[in-house]
C-alpha cells in the first residue's frame, strides 16, 4: 500500500493508517522496529503490554514521531503486527510533499491485491487459504467460504480504504 501522512504524525497514527489501508480491524497487539538515532539500537514503538506482571520492552507508539526515526538516512523501519500470525511489514517513506490544507490525511494512494483476513494464520494460512479457494473441491473449501465470506484476493481499490482516528492507547 502507498500511504500518504502528515509528517508530525506519531507512530500510532502510523499503525492506525497501516490498519486501515490494510483493512484490518485493529484487534492484536504492534510494533515498528527502529533505530535508536542517538544509539543505532533497535527500538520497539507500538502498544506496550498491559497484563499485570508481564513486561515488553514496547515504547508506546503514541509518545514518538514518525520524523524522529524514519529520515531521508533512515527511510525505512519494520512493522509487525499481531504477533501469534507475525504479520511483517516494510515501510519506507518515499518522499516528503507539502500537504493540502484542504485535504484529511491519511490517504491512501495506491496498492495491490485483498488484504489477508485477521485470524488466517499468518503468510502461511493465507498460502493455504488461496490454495483452498482455487478449488472447490478441496475438503477446507465450505469451512474457508464460511469463515471469510465472498473474497476476492485480486480485488483493492484505494478509494474504497476508510481511516479511522487513532485510539489514544493504539
Amino acid at each position: 500500500r502507498r500511504i500518504l501522512i502528515a509528517a508530525a504524525a506519531s507512530f500510532a497514527d502510523l499503525h492506525s493508517a497501516v490498519q486501515g489501508a490494510m483493512g484490518w480491524e485493529d484487534d492484536h497487539l504492534y510494533r515498528f522496529e527502529v533505530r535508536d538515532p542517538a544509539t543505532g539500537r533497535m527500538m520497539f514503538l507500538g502498544r506496550p503490554l498491559e497484563d499485570d506482571g508481564w513486561e515488553d520492552n514496547v515504547l508506546p507508539g503514541w509518545q514518538h514521531g514518525i520524523v524522529d526515526f524514519i529520515t531521508p538516512d533512515r527511510p525505512d523501519c519494520q512493522y509487525v503486527y499481531d504477533y501469534g500470525d507475525n504479520w511483517r511489514h516494510r515501510v519506507s517513506v518515499e518522499e516528503a510533499v507539502a500537504l493540502e490544507p484542504d485535504r484529511s490525511y491519511p490517504v491512501c494512494l495506491d496498492g495491490a491485491r485483498a488484504c489477508p483476513p485477521e485470524e488466517i494464520g499468518g503468510p502461511s494460512g493465507y498460502a493455504d487459504l488461496l490454495r483452498i479457494l482455487q478449488d472447490p473441491e478441496d475438503e477446507g473449501y465450505e469451512k474457508i467460504c464460511k469463515r471469510v465470506g465472498v473474497f476476492d484476493p485480486e480485488r483493492f481499490d484505494p478509494g474504497e480504504v476508510a481511516f479511522s482516528p487513532p485510539d489514544e492507547r493504539a
